[in-house]
């Protein structure tokens, strides 16, 4: 048999996540997803794909964060998206200090955290992020 929604040719009868859809036709098979939307075409379908809109077919996450090495320093080109939510603001500059002083977590991306691009993460990434939200300074270094 051939998935419709897939293309791909069905031998297992096994729905682990009983969505309908065989195991083996299934670009989820261990979360429901009946639409099989693979926005990157990289097999992996959005809802169980860790950076739904880059290419990778590997899901590689080498720290176990849930996303995608690729998707680090992504999306608006910018550092300073340090606590990955998506935007740069008072958030992030709080979620820098607690992790450089007080033992907070490590950022989900560190090149996004190394504000000025000097590929360490210190009091200057603090002072940069500081002088850009409140005071009128430079925009964070491009992301590679």
């Amino acid at each position: 048999m051939v998935s419709l929604l897939t293309g791909r040719r069905c031998h297992d009868s096994t729905d682990s996540d009983s969505d309908g859809i065989e195991d083996d036709c299934d670009n989820c098979p261990q979360t429901a997803n009946l639409s099989q939307l693979d926005s990157d075409l990289d097999g992996a379908g959005n809802l169980c794909d860790n950076c739904p809109d880059v290419h990778n077919p590997d899901q590689l996450d080498t720290d176990g964060n849930g996303i995608g090495d690729v998707c680090c320093c992504n999306g608006d080109g910018l550092r300073g998206n340090v606590d990955d939510i998506g935007e740069v603001n008072i958030a992030d500059l709080t979620y820098l200090v607690s992790y450089l002083y007080t033992g907070g977590s490590e950022p989900p991306c560190m090149e996004e955290s190394d504000i000025d691009g000097n590929v360490e993460i210190n009091i200057a990434d603090l002072t940069y992020l500081v002088s850009y939200l409140f005071t009128g300074g430079p925009a964070p270094v491009a992301c590679p």
